[in-house]
């Protein structure tokens, strides 16, 4: 969530994430340049999903998707859920990755 204040003359954005991080440019690349992983970035925005249930909306090959999402993971945009995270919020992990931004 984005909140935008005003001091005097200043406009103040408070964020409220959890953490950030400071990617290399290249990342930025393989993000825009490619609409299927900007897909990906956006359905992943609004919760964990595996690469069964992102090729199944995508109407993709789960191989086509498992190669998009690993490169989106080895440049820095997402990562897997671990098992206590999985637990926490209540997802079965059974034999599939979860991934989230």
């Amino acid at each position: 969530m984005i909140r935008m204040s005003t001091l005097g003359k200043l406009d103040i954005f408070r964020l409220n994430i959890k953490s950030v991080a400071i990617l290399p440019i290249e990342s930025f690349d393989v993000l825009l340049g490619n609409n299927v992983r900007m897909s990906i970035m956006d359905m992943l925005s609004r919760g964990p999903m595996t690469v069964t249930s992102l090729a199944q909306e995508l109407g993709m090959l789960k191989g086509v998707i498992h190669r998009h999402v690993k490169a989106l993971e080895d440049f820095g945009w997402i990562r897997q859920l671990s098992d206590e995270e999985a637990k926490s919020i209540g997802l079965s992990r059974e034999a599939n990755r979860i991934y989230y931004v």
